[in-house]
């Protein structure tokens, strides 16, 4: 084989690899998906309570079926209504004038805590509670499917702590990591495990027997046993293990719908409170919209609002193979708590909710003035650890190209009365608001520089990828031919950062999925010391170049060899802390 043929072997290998790679990487951000007609396996199961009367109403996402009744030994996850639990908590040791909510967060926490975690930012207890203590999202590791890789929540809270990026009061952005500091706080103050709390103030109260909060459910063998044994489904997947939070205990309550009932109902009713005032401090929104009228945020609650009715409190949330909500009508003493065995399922809740709370108001259709440029949400990543995922949640508004903000917001942009959220003008200025976060504007600069850095890893890989199996096809022809010569220094060098780059790659595909709710620590902890290799190996490389190499007689080509890989190790050395600094 000529030296022209291989040449364009190579090309031919990198502009494959280069496809490949770009199009998994999926940067076509503004283009809009092609429709997918999904297949439905599970259930979608809502209850409404009012006073005594109880209304099932479960629907068979397979084939459509519906029914109106529901076994004892059907459980759901409850997901993120799991985190009612914890603002009622939070609020009985209020009642017990043993939590202030205008107080430091860090006047409940012990000193090991305060030791190990250095917020950028104190906060209030209250800021905590209605989402403003500033913390980004946490991607990684929220659920797994093996319990060993569960964690006590006093090593989550100090081990998993997300960059606080805004400061308290000014942002509102959910953060599920600052659901289990809330529970944290309850734990220290009453000195009990948040899910022995949870039984012995709540469950134990109410007669909810079929529910477990603990991370891995061993406070409840009933739910332990049947959660094991129990289906969930994405999509077209069915997972025979479901899957356990480790954001304990934020998403970890699992139970049955008519305990979810039980507690739905008692909230309404002021049961679990010993005072009047409390109900309605609970239930007295903290958070107003950008008009400083709307309600927006009560106790940690969402405060909606269907038609003319009274404002509706509550939750609704997807989890990695479960979605789940809960509705709190106060002024008619109504509850309608939802919850399905399958990812991402919503097609009958609005129709259900509006029969039961009223007309829900259209989602804008009009291009608000004042919106141009590149946004994101307030409860992604933009910083540290996996930044690089929030450029998958920003989008552009140009309104030259005449699309609708509701589109744009993924569909869930609505007006004042709707059940999301709003826009709010003053003067030039408009901004965009959601219940649970806001929209914020994102720099173009750093959104090309972070695709740039991206496209660098992409290259390198496929470098890697290229270099790899030539030198191991060089090995291997040495061997089989009898050539006793050995590889230069400079050459295994040049492999050795091959390498390093290839497990950069593995590095970032776990990272990756563990954004995914799937990763293992383990795995991903081994990787990461490629990075460290990676610098060590290349600094070492270009010592032996300046003090050896240059000196070495040797062809023309193996000298041009030598720099083209000192190149490399600079390559390496560069991405390896740009990644560090901007990406991860």
């Amino acid at each position: 084989m000529n030296k022209v043929m291989k040449k364009k072997i190579v090309i031919f290998l990198s502009m494959l690899l280069a496809a490949v790679n770009f199009a998994g990487l999926g940067f076509g951000i503004n283009v809009k998906a092609a429709e997918v007609n999904y297949e439905y396996k599970g259930y979608e199961t809502y209850l409404y309570i009012e006073g005594d009367d109880v209304e099932i109403t479960k629907y068979n996402l397979e084939d459509g079926s519906v029914s109106d009744t529901i076994s004892p030994e059907e459980i759901y996850s409850w997901g993120r209504v799991s985190a009612l639990l914890v603002y009622t908590s939070v609020m009985q040791l209020y009642e017990q004038e043993k939590i202030d909510l205008d107080a430091s967060i860090m006047e409940y926490m012990p000193d090991y805590f305060k030791q190990n975690v250095k917020f950028s930012s104190d906060f209030t207890v209250r800021q905590l509670l209605n989402h403003q203590a500033g913390f980004q999202d946490v991607y990684y590791y929220k659920y797994t499917n093996n319990p060993a890789d569960l964690m006590d929540l006093e090593t989550f809270i100090v081990n998993c702590v997300p960059d606080q990026i805004y400061m308290p009061g000014t942002t509102v952005a959910y953060s599920d990591y600052g659901v289990c500091l809330l529970a944290y706080m309850v734990e220290n103050v009453s000195d009990m495990n948040f899910d022995t709390y949870a039984r012995t103030f709540i469950f134990d109260e109410l007669g909810m027997s079929n529910t477990s909060a603990r991370a891995n459910h061993g406070d409840n063998q009933y739910i332990a046993d049947l959660y094991t044994n129990s289906k969930y489904y994405s999509y077209q997947s069915e997972y025979g293990m479901p899957y356990y939070s480790t954001m304990y205990p934020a998403l970890s309550v699992v139970g049955t719908m008519q305990d979810m009932a039980v507690f739905g109902n008692a909230l309404v009713n002021g049961d679990l409170f010993e005072k009047e005032a409390t109900k309605e401090e609970f239930f007295t929104p903290g958070v107003f919209y950008l008009d400083g009228e709307t309600p927006r945020i009560a106790s940690g609650m969402a405060v909606f609002k269907y038609g003319d009715n009274n404002e509706i409190y509550g939750t609704v949330g997807t989890g990695i193979v479960s979605r789940s909500g809960m509705l709190l009508n106060v002024k008619d003493k109504s509850v309608i708590c939802m919850a399905s065995n399958q990812y991402a399922v919503n097609d009958y809740w609005n129709e259900y909710v509006t029969g039961k709370y009223g007309e829900m108001s259209e989602p804008v259709t009009d291009y608000p003035q004042g919106i141009s440029g590149r946004y994101v949400r307030s409860i992604t990543v933009t910083s540290g650890k996996l930044s690089f995922l929030g450029l998958l949640d920003t989008f552009r508004i140009d309104p030259a190209q005449g699309k609708p903000v509701s589109f744009l917001a993924n569909n869930d942009l609505y007006c004042v009365d709707g059940i999301q959220g709003k826009t709010y003008t003053e003067g030039d200025n408009t901004s965009m608001q959601f219940a649970y976060y806001d929209i914020l504007p994102y720099s173009s600069a750093m959104f090309t520089f972070k695709i740039a850095v991206l496209i660098l890893m992409g290259l390198a890989y496929i470098y890697a990828m290229i270099s790899l199996p030539i030198g191991a096809f060089i090995f291997l022809k040495r061997k089989f031919s009898g050539d006793g010569s050995k590889t230069p220094i400079f050459r295994k060098y040049f492999y050795i950062q091959s390498a390093v780059i290839f497990f950069y790659f593995m590095f970032f595909l776990s990272m990756c999925s563990s954004a995914m709710s799937s990763g293992s620590p383990t795995f991903t902890t081994v990787v990461s010391f490629t990075y460290y290799l990676g610098i060590v190996a290349s600094f070492v490389y270009l010592v032996f170049l300046i003090k050896t190499g240059r000196k070495e007689e040797c062809s023309v080509f193996e000298k041009g060899n030598y720099y083209v890989n000192a190149v490399n190790a600079v390559i390496v050395i560069i991405f390896t802390i740009i990644y560090k600094l901007f990406l991860f």
